[in-house]
């Protein structure tokens, strides 16, 4: 004996409400408005526009844009410190420590005897100028510390 499923007053209402053509699950102009309405106060709130009004149910949704574009500035300003950061360390000067010579691949094929006439415990930093004759806007490279060998 099979007993019919029993429906509820909602299951009722759906029913009768899905043969005259309507349905919470179909595409309608209320849902796309809705949605609309709710997209754009986010993105008046990115802008930081025209905020609506005190206690309006679109304020929390504007809120939320406000506080993204917030962050998106933040991360924005931190990208440039950090690009400015860059620039000014691949700019800048390169020091030798105290014990180092500087001597670029010019001046030791120049001079081959005299770069090496150092104390034995004096280090040797090597940079190339020629990547920086090719090519100005590659980093600089990076200096290539030796121990300094017993010549005598």
């Amino acid at each position: 004996m099979t007993t019919a499923p029993v429906l509820s007053i909602n299951d009722e209402l759906l029913d009768e409400a899905r043969k005259k053509g309507l349905s919470i699950d179909g595409d309608n102009a209320y849902k796309r408005d809705l949605i609309d309405c709710i997209v754009g106060a986010m993105a008046l709130g990115y802008q930081n526009a025209n905020p609506p009004p005190t206690g309006h149910w679109l304020g929390q949704f504007w809120d939320i844009g406000q506080a993204e574009g917030r962050r998106a500035e933040q991360d924005q300003a931190q990208i440039r410190q950090q690009r400015a950061e860059l620039e000014r360390l691949r700019t800048a000067p390169m020091g030798v420590p105290d014990g180092f010579l500087f001597v670029t691949h010019e001046q030791l094929e120049r001079h081959a005897t005299t770069a090496w006439e150092c104390p034995p415990q004096s280090r040797v930093v090597l940079v190339s100028s020629i990547s920086r004759l090719h090519d100005k806007n590659a980093a600089a490279p990076s200096p290539i510390a030796q121990e300094g060998a017993d010549h005598e």
